[in-house]
């Protein structure tokens, strides 16, 4: 079962994809990382580690705030 924490960051990426109209293979992409991992982290399949919520923030072009629901 995924923790509430990862469904809200799953939630929150994918909102913030969609709201720079972006493909998740083009957040993929920028963060240097390979489209079905980004996509399991959107479905909450995965749990970013720091490093990679890094990534993947700076490729959305948002604050880490904007996705970590603390």
């Amino acid at each position: 079962m995924t923790d509430k924490m990862t469904l809200d960051i799953a939630q929150a990426l994918k909102n913030a994809r969609q709201d720079k109209h972006m493909t998740q293979q083009q957040v993929a992409k920028k963060a240097g990382i390979h489209e079905k991992y980004y996509a399991k982290l959107e479905q909450a399949v995965s749990t970013p580690s720091l490093k990679m919520l890094k990534k993947v923030v700076s490729a959305l072009g948002v604050h880490s705030s904007d996705v970590l629901p603390f």
